[in-house]
């Protein structure tokens, strides 16, 4: 990186404008956005516009996938205005290449990083990102131009025939305020000197010495036992610090963190939590709907975190988790119907287990039928009704409680709304022993949240702040399939 900011000949009215795409040319780096945005200028702006597009990947890691010819066809005007670079670079060209250029363009839909912005940034070139993504983190609105974008979310967890663990989502920047920036760079609205100036500035922050060093404190610090000094860290370890400490007062260092790293689902599960606990605090309960209100329409982009089953745990230590656990299951009518639309599937069962029981109502519809039921249920005052109706019902946790059951042997299992209070690891372990536990031919009934629905994809899954993650019906069966289970 240059150690002061290079020089660069100021752009004059009239001249062309040079615009510089620079990665692959796939869908989610957005080629396609920019050309669309040029395509909708009118032909007099356009003539002034020339664009350079260095594909990246084309014949290896991105083979296949470039949308640039394509495009391209479908936009004459444009690929007559348009260089694409195939061929490899050095480092000397390809900074010749940003030293030639007006304005770096990447109107990505999801990146990881985006190395070339930061490149750019070094190198004194201007940067038009989207707004909302990853480069959000050295592109502040001083720093580049950002392209207005809405988060869009997948209506199925694949990426092509790709199952995903959640469902996918993308920002989807927005051709028009694309081509807007455009005219105004060309008629000059837009004063670039102060961008470059900060951007430079910034970029430097970044240099691999630094961030090398960053690094090695991050590490050093896990290696002892202690938690990287970063806002992902102070997060993580503020949700430990509510693990251990149950006094009232905790949650709001815990939100704050939650809410410092973006993570609004976490953030709205531990304030649900204590409303319930304290339901007259009347500015918990005001910022409790101005929580939900704004996460209603938010996926949730942390649900792998790690400190997600920390604050699992911590809700479950403090003994909340029964206030909420069950609260969504609907009423005795409800419940009543659903489990007798599933009870048929044990037709040939002698003797089921319920794994988390909750208030019975299966439990009910199988001893109606003839059926032995056991269960296992973590709220001690569920337990106890119960077995005040003469269930056979054990107080536990699940996975770590399965153990005190592991003398039994069952022909069918049920878990209904459980496995979505699991991550991952411990649904596999859950599976697994119930395939230990089940006799050879067996039933194993799943119920959980269908994700593939809008209204429980956005609002409805989030309302239990001890859902961990969705489990969609495809990625279900292949788990099952693993531990030796075939669909019905």
């Amino acid at each position: 990186m240059a150690g002061s900011l290079p020089r660069r000949e100021s752009r004059q009215a009239g001249q062309m404008l040079s615009l510089l795409f620079v990665g692959g040319g796939i869908y989610r780096k957005g080629i396609d956005v920019l050309v669309a945005a040029l395509d909708g200028l009118d032909d007099d702006t356009l003539r002034h516009v020339r664009l350079t597009i260095k594909e990246t990947g084309y014949s290896s890691y991105y083979a296949g996938q470039s949308l640039v010819d394509r495009v391209l066809n479908g936009a004459p005007r444009v690929a007559s205005r348009t260089e694409v670079v195939r061929d490899h670079l050095t480092p000397a060209q390809l900074g010749e290449m940003y030293a030639s250029a007006d304005c770096l363009v990447h109107p990505y839909r999801s990146e990881g990083f985006a190395l070339p912005v930061l490149e750019s940034m070094a190198s004194g070139l201007p940067v038009m990102v989207t707004r909302g993504g990853a480069t959000d983190d050295f592109c502040g609105d001083g720093e580049a131009l950002r392209l207005e974008s809405t988060l869009t979310v997948s209506t199925t967890p694949y990426v092509g025939d790709v199952l995903t663990v959640d469902y996918p989502y993308h920002r989807e920047p927005s051709a028009v305020h694309l081509a807007s920036l455009v005219t105004k760079l060309l008629s000059e609205e837009i004063d670039l000197e102060p961008l470059r100036t900060a951007a430079f500035a910034r970029a430097r922050e970044y240099q691999w010495e630094r961030i090398g060093a960053v690094a090695q404190c991050s590490l050093t610090a896990i290696a002892a036992g202690r938690v990287p000094e970063d806002a992902f860290g102070t997060a993580a370890a503020e949700v430990r610090r509510f693990v251990v400490n149950s006094e009232h007062g905790t949650w709001i260092p815990v939100v704050a963190g939650l809410l410092a790293v973006g993570d609004q689902k976490g953030a709205l599960r531990v304030t649900e939590v204590e409303a319930t606990r304290i339901p007259t605090d009347a500015t918990l309960v005001h910022f409790l709907s101005q929580l939900r209100g704004a996460s209603s329409s938010t996926p949730d982009l942390w649900s792998g975190a790690t400190w997600r089953l920390d604050l699992a745990a911590a809700l479950r230590e403090r003994g909340d988790v029964p206030l909420v656990v069950h609260r969504y299951e609907g009423d005795h009518s409800a419940v009543t119907a659903i489990a007798g639309s599933i009870a048929p599937y044990f037709s040939g069962c002698k003797h089921v287990l319920d794994l988390g029981c909750g208030l019975g109502a299966m439990m009910r519809t199988l001893r109606a039928t003839g059926k032995q039921v056991t269960g296992i249920e973590g709220d001690p005052d569920l337990v106890a009704d119960l077995r005040a109706e003469g269930f056979s019902v054990n107080q536990g946790w699940i996975p770590q409680d399965l153990e005190t059951l592991s003398d039994l042997r069952f022909d069918g299992v049920f878990m209904g709304h459980i496995v979505e209070h699991l991550p991952t690891e411990q649904a596999l372990d859950v599976l697994r022993w119930v395939a230990d536990h089940v006799d050879d031919g067996g039933t194993i009934v799943i119920q959980t949240p269908d994700f593939a629905n809008d209204f429980v994809c956005k609002t409805n899954f989030w309302l239990d702040p001890t859902h961990i993650r969705p489990y969609p019906v495809s990625l279900l069966t292949s788990m099952l399939e693993s531990v030796g289970f075939a669909p019905l």
